[in-house]
């Protein structure tokens, strides 16, 4: 008797675990982009807006990873796992407001480690490619980005893999 109630209840659980979706309000609040990540310039001139997405994609979780003394990274691609990233990235210039997304970005970028240079006339950036991760810069007089090198940079350790030299011509 106590085995049949045990098999009935098993077979009712299905019933009762039903997922429902909320109202749309709901789920329109859930779903929102959060607010973007901000950071100015050396000079105070300008802020750059680093727009993230709410969560990682089911691609981003399902790449191959490693696990090494708490880290977690992407073993074919030399990169962090599971990390978040921009995947778009605004200039505003503080003076007048003017506001200029940055262009020649690939579509679906994953831009971390953004470094102003010394001078403010560029800005460097991770780009984590299918192939790797490259170095970007950009341009802030045309905000037009440019790949400064093919991969491989290194981000499997948690910190910027560039820095720039002390007059900030070259990285």
């Amino acid at each position: 008797m106590k085995r049949l109630a045990f098999i009935l209840l098993l077979l009712a659980i299905p019933l009762f675990a039903q997922y429902k979706m909320p109202p749309k309000e709901i789920a329109d609040v859930a779903d929102a982009p959060p607010p973007p990540i901000t950071t100015v310039s050396l000079d105070g001139k300008w802020i750059l807006l680093q727009q993230y997405p709410s969560l990682l994609t089911i691609e981003d979780l399902a790449r191959p990873e490693l696990k090494l003394a708490g880290l977690r990274f992407d073993p074919e691609r030399h990169d962090q796992s599971r990390a978040l990233y921009a995947t778009a990235l605004t200039l505003v210039r503080v003076a007048d407001g003017e506001t200029r997304a940055v262009s020649g970005l690939p579509a679906s970028a994953r831009i971390r480690y953004t470094s102003w240079s010394p001078d403010v006339a560029h800005l460097a950036a991770a780009l984590s490619t299918a192939n790797g991760v490259e170095l970007w810069a950009v341009d802030l007089a045309t905000a037009r980005a440019h790949r400064l090198s093919s991969p491989p940079l290194n981000l499997t350790l948690p910190r910027r893999p560039f820095e720039w030299t002390p007059d900030g011509r070259a990285l």
